[in-house]
Order: structure tokens, then sequence, then C-alpha cells
């Protein structure tokens, strides 16, 4: 068996994977939630 490495921080979603998709951050208001929601709404997503 042989496992492949993956870096999430690598890995930048086409625009379709996300345009149109509402997604739900939890503790977006600071920190690590702020980020992710941010980096979310630029890849198209609407963010909650």
């Amino acid at each position: 068996m042989t496992t492949t490495e993956f870096d999430p921080r690598s890995h930048t979603p086409a625009p379709a994977e996300l345009r149109g998709r509402v997604i739900l951050v939890t503790g977006a208001g600071s920190g690590i939630g702020r980020a992710v929601s941010l980096a979310l709404a630029r890849a198209g997503a609407e963010v909650i």
C-alpha cells in the first residue's frame, strides 16, 4: 500500500468548486475562522 501526502495549504479550490455554495463557518469573527471564511468568500462561496 502506498500513501500520498496532501498539504491543504497548497490546494486552491477551482472557482467552480465553491461558486454558489452556502457555507456556515463557526468562529468567523476572529482567528482561524475569520481566515477560513475570507478565503471561502474569495473562492466564490456565500459564507454565513
